[in-house]
């Protein structure tokens, strides 16, 4: 099994949590989806890259999105099953894409991960 390497959006501390989502004591607040951890799966560049905050835009044929938590753009069959696992374990919202035709994304883009398939 491959090692895992920790993917949190905006982190700033050891625990992974960005200051925006600490209370005033600093404690890590975790209500509704506002952070979630990825644990990404690590593999050679061949396989699988991983992004935080990447545009959606380049992915689609309307050139248009926001950024996403994490995207990853997998290359094997491998790499698109320990991802989707991975966020699947972990509880992070996901979405897989293809050539990004007939896709819409908003300029707040999407909270979670976005798998771009290029198998």
């Amino acid at each position: 099994m491959n090692s895992l390497q920790n993917l949190a959006p905006g982190a700033d501390n050891a625990d992974g949590a960005p200051a925006s989502l600490r209370d005033e004591r600093g404690a890590h607040r975790t209500h509704g989806s506002d952070f979630v951890t990825f644990a990404a799966p690590v593999l050679d560049q061949e396989q699988l890259v991983v992004k935080r905050g990447a545009a959606i835009a380049p992915y689609t044929t309307f050139g248009i999105g926001g950024p996403a938590d994490v995207l990853a753009e997998v290359y094997t069959e491998k790499a698109l099953q320990e991802v989707v696992k991975s966020a699947v374990d972990s509880g992070m919202r996901w979405l897989l894409i293809g050539g990004g035709s007939n896709l819409l994304v908003g300029d707040t883009g999407f909270r979670g991960l976005v798998i771009v398939n290029r198998i």
